[in-house]
């Protein structure tokens, strides 16, 4: 019995891909320096004062954009984070007090934030009178006290605590008027003050 002959299927050819003709196009970046003026909130006061802190902190760079990107309260301050780019780097800018962040050293804003808030807090727990010693010496009395009421105020937590601290603001007060009082002070020709006269001539242990 003879066999029929076998036919065999030879592998379809792949068809070329058809090119579409579209008149789709990809635009290029908007530059940085005509930003600004694409904002739909802008408050330029504020922008003016980031851009000046930044050209006066890397004095060597411009400003071509900045924008606020994110505000957080943190210890009861509020922050506020600036996204800046310059001619030469891009920063973060973080209120208040301000300071600026290269973002290829802080990529992430949320660490930088974090990290910006602790060592605000550090610096501010420290409290430097920020006055040469030889000035402090004059008013010696008076500035033991203020010392003493600042940091009465870092341990307070109550209201009586507080109050504390509000008497020896006053103590501090009367010491450096009769600092103020003594001759070496007062210029001449003028009247030296009164003991705990703080305003108007009126004692403050006098009842009004």
């Amino acid at each position: 019995m003879a066999r029929s002959p076998q036919t065999s299927k030879s592998p379809g050819r792949r068809r070329a891909p058809t090119e579409v003709a579209d008149d789709c196009t990809i635009s290029p970046a908007v530059p940085h320096a005509a930003l600004p003026e694409l904002l739909f909130r802008r408050d330029r006061d504020e922008e003016l004062r980031i851009r000046e802190y930044v050209e006066w902190q890397a004095h060597d760079e411009t400003v071509t954009h900045c924008e606020k990107v994110a505000t957080e309260a943190v210890l009861g301050r509020k922050m506020d984070a600036w996204d800046v780019y310059t001619d030469k780097a891009r920063w973060w800018v973080i209120t208040e007090p301000t300071n600026l962040y290269r973002q290829d050293l802080f990529p992430s804003l949320d660490y930088t934030i974090s990290f910006h808030a602790g060592v605000m807090a550090r610096m501010m727990s420290q409290r430097e009178a920020g006055v040469p010693a030889a000035e402090r010496r004059l008013l010696a009395a008076a500035w033991r006290r203020w010392e003493q009421a600042a940091e009465a105020l870092d341990h307070s937590d109550e209201a009586e605590e507080f109050q504390a601290v509000g008497m020896r603001c006053r103590e501090c007060l009367i010491a450096l008027t009769k600092a103020f009082a003594s001759t070496a002070v007062t210029p001449p020709g003028t009247e030296a003050p009164r003991g705990a006269d703080f305003r108007s001539g009126r004692s403050l242990s006098q009842t009004p």
